[in-house]
């Protein structure tokens, strides 16, 4: 069994120096999107707010939000009535925040209707609290402006 461990030490690659070698970072997207809005806590860990955090909804509003936000991922966008514009449906859900991802931004090219709201969300009725628009980083944080609530 020694031997085994010895051997398998010697053959199995160092991933770390793989990755460094290679230029790549290891890819951890929880914890991405946690720095990323860890520094909002303060709005995310309110109990009347309804966040939209996409694929780690759950974990987001437990790590950050502390449990007490009602908590939803992207999949909420499918009952999105065709043709609805995105601010009706968030307005309708009671959606008080909203992470928007590099995927939904990509999406944006590809519906319209999404794309007026992303592309403007202040003239809907949105603020944005936090914008990265870099080549290989892209994402939003909206907030519902307190007065169109």
């Amino acid at each position: 069994m020694v031997l085994m461990m010895a051997f398998s030490l010697l053959v199995v690659p160092d991933l770390a120096s793989v990755y460094s070698l290679s230029g790549l970072k290891p890819s951890r997207p929880l914890y991405e999107v946690y720095k990323r809005l860890v520094p909002f806590q303060k709005i995310i860990s309110s109990g009347d707010t309804v966040f939209v955090a996409g694929r780690y909804a759950a974990e987001i509003g437990n790590y950050i939000g502390h449990g007490k936000p009602a908590m939803l991922d992207y999949d909420i966008l499918s009952q999105r009535e065709p043709g609805e514009p995105l601010e009706d449906f968030l307005n309708r859900r009671g959606v008080t925040l909203f992470y928007v991802n590099e995927g939904l931004l990509r999406e944006r090219q590809v519906d319209p209707i999404q794309n007026s709201f992303l592309l403007d969300p202040v003239s809907r009725g949105w603020r944005v609290i936090a914008s990265v628009d870099q080549e290989d980083i892209k994402w939003m944080l909206l907030e519902k402006s307190p007065s169109l609530s």
